[in-house]
């Protein structure tokens, strides 16, 4: 048997509080999902979205031009030339070989990018999570992410949504709805 030791922090935790005769406060929070609850996440995966959109668009052409390909290979087999046969055979490795690449540089940028974004998202995010366990005299704070070791959580112990909201507050981001208005130009006196 396997012993996970990520799963034994918890419980290290708890006894070391119960060691020491001071009552355990414990919340749980989700960080993909405070990070991504903020106005300043929501308002980022927009603005990555966007940056990124005809990027997607151009690799669904380039998909899109491959399965044609695929079928013009497939129906044409019988009438076409053996000649045009690999000539459809080159275009198609040549297209396959420029969409996989185009899609990993896709892929590795956004990667790099959401990683740059989530990393200095977290480390405010991290502080407010501290300053308020701290004000509401919480012992820990347990991540229960998909990726966590946690089992099971009451809800009413999750510290997300305020956290969210305090987010907010101390980081206000621009409103991504609201387009900001030309300036007005001066009056002639």
């Amino acid at each position: 048997m396997t012993i996970n030791h990520k799963s034994l922090i918890p419980l290290l935790l708890l006894a070391a509080a119960a060691a020491s005769a001071q009552p355990v406060k414990i919340a749980t929070i989700q960080v993909q999902a405070a990070l991504a609850g903020t106005k300043e996440g929501k308002n980022t995966l927009a603005g990555l979205e966007k940056k990124y959109a005809s990027r997607v668009a151009a690799l669904e052409k380039l998909q899109s031009d491959i399965v044609a390909m695929q079928n013009q290979m497939r129906s044409g087999s019988a009438t076409m030339s053996q000649e045009a046969k690999d000539r459809l055979a080159r275009d198609f490795d040549v297209k396959t070989k420029d969409f996989n690449r185009q899609k990993e540089d896709y892929e590795a940028d956004r990667q790099q990018e959401e990683g740059s974004i989530v990393g200095a998202m977290g480390q405010k995010l991290l502080g407010v999570m501290q300053k308020y366990a701290q004000e509401n005299k919480i012992t820990i704070v347990i991540d229960v992410s998909a990726q966590g070791p946690v089992l099971w959580a009451d809800p009413a112990l999750d510290i997300t949504a305020e956290i969210e909201k305090r987010y907010d507050e101390a980081y206000p981001a621009p409103d991504a709805a609201k387009p900001t208005p030309p300036p007005v130009p001066p009056t002639k006196k």
